[in-house]
């Protein structure tokens, strides 16, 4: 998981990882890469090696899910 306050430092933080994977001889799979943003409304675009990844309103992790409702995130337990 990565987190940052800005857009493009998110992007440059997404595109030095992917990077890094690649030195290892890895790959990210922009298919399955979605991130998630506070404010739904406001227009984002993230792009890894010039390709946009989705962009999402729950983040699921170990089990539990936190969901964008629009006063805010809740996690939900599965």
């Amino acid at each position: 998981m990565l987190a940052s306050e800005g857009e493009s430092k998110f992007e440059q933080q997404v595109q030095a990882w992917s990077d890094r994977l690649a030195m290892l001889r890895l790959r990210l799979n922009v298919k399955k890469t979605e991130y998630l943003t506070i404010d739904p409304k406001e227009p984002s675009s993230i792009k890894i090696n010039g390709t946009e990844i989705t962009r999402t309103t729950t983040f699921k992790y170990l089990g539990s899910a936190t969901a964008l409702r629009q006063i805010g995130f809740e996690t939900i337990l599965a």
